[in-house]
């Protein structure tokens, strides 16, 4: 099995001698994986505070973003989590985490009038970072040796995936008029703005080869409504081509309102989509049909998801009272 982006870790776990099963947890908002030679190890977050291995460090903001990412070139995914403003921590600066066999470091930290981070992504070894630079404002950069070098800002362009070749693909949560649809844009390397086809605004990205064609495809959790509740769709959009205008619908969330996160476990034909969305978390394999969609376990609607490649075969790790690791089926 080949661990990558983004959540999955750069140490893979040994082949399954049993299968896997459900474990419980104690209780966390949220949850991260890093890794060990032996495997995977859980972080799990709650009320800012980090707990992983017997230690502890109050990350001093609530959790908005995490992925696990090789930063140091050592072999192994440390935990990224970002941290900013939210209801218990109203004045939390942003601030940036590595979390590892290691301890804690502290990556990146700064103050904006919103303080919050929507992107973190590992391309290439660096570390991208979207960010809220003004109270509507969304800037995009990589994040290195403690400073970040802005590369392009969106109106509410709260998902943002940078391409192989430097192009970004920005998700737009509403548009530039107070609760109007949201939309995909293609940015080029000059700055010029292509839009792409999307239903309304854009919550979920990720790129990942899912045709073993060399090209990245790019997924997108569109379909946001201001009326989320009750005019929501929870749609997962698959998009190929050199400019990302072959696109077909391959899945939708029943009683979901959106696909909060999209993460790609595997490539090729052995593929499958991990979606988070507001009521449960959903695996994505492929079928005689295109795509097959399971309901794997319930999650709340600000509770996280993230794939375990555990040595008794591949999990998801979800937040929750308890967090609990769950079975997936492998493609």
């Amino acid at each position: 099995m080949r661990c990558f982006l983004p959540i999955l870790l750069s140490a893979c776990a040994a082949s399954p001698s049993a299968p896997a099963t459900p474990r419980d947890l104690e209780s966390a908002d949220a949850v991260a994986v890093y890794a060990l030679p032996q495997g995977p190890a859980p972080v799990l977050i709650t009320g800012g505070v980090a707990s992983w291995a017997g230690q502890t460090r109050d990350l001093g903001g609530s959790v908005g973003v995490v992925t696990s990412a090789d930063i140091d070139g050592d072999g192994l995914d440390d935990a990224i989590i970002a941290t900013g403003r939210g209801r218990d921590r109203p004045e939390a600066p942003i601030a940036v985490w590595s979390i590892g066999s290691g301890g804690a470091e502290l990556l990146w930290q700064t103050r904006t009038p919103r303080n919050q981070v929507t992107e973190l992504r590992l391309r290439d070894g660096r570390l991208f970072i979207a960010w809220f630079s003004s109270s509507k404002d969304v800037s995009a950069g990589w994040l290195e040796d403690g400073q970040v070098t802005e590369i392009a800002a969106a109106h509410m362009g709260m998902r943002q995936l940078p391409l192989a070749d430097g192009r970004l693909v920005q998700g737009r949560l509403y548009g530039e008029q107070p609760r109007s649809d949201g939309d995909l844009r293609l940015r080029s390397t000059d700055g010029t703005i292509a839009p792409l086809v999307s239903l309304r605004g854009v919550r979920a990205l990720a790129a990942a080869d899912l045709d073993g064609d060399g090209d990245e495809e790019v997924l997108v959790g569109d379909g946001w409504h201001s009326h989320y509740g009750k005019h929501g769709d929870a749609r997962v959009r698959m998009l190929d081509g050199a400019e990302l205008t072959d696109g077909r619908t391959i899945g939708f969330l029943d009683g979901e309102y959106a696909a909060r996160e999209l993460a790609v476990v595997g490539s090729g034909s052995a593929a499958g989509i991990l979606v988070t969305g507001t009521t449960a978390v959903h695996w994505m394999t492929r079928d005689a049909l295109g795509w097959a969609m399971t309901r794997v376990t319930p999650v709340t609607e600000v509770g996280n998801a993230v794939p375990y490649p555990d040595p008794s075969g591949l999990m998801v790790l979800v937040a929750g009272e308890p967090a609990r690791l769950v079975p997936l089926e492998t493609p």
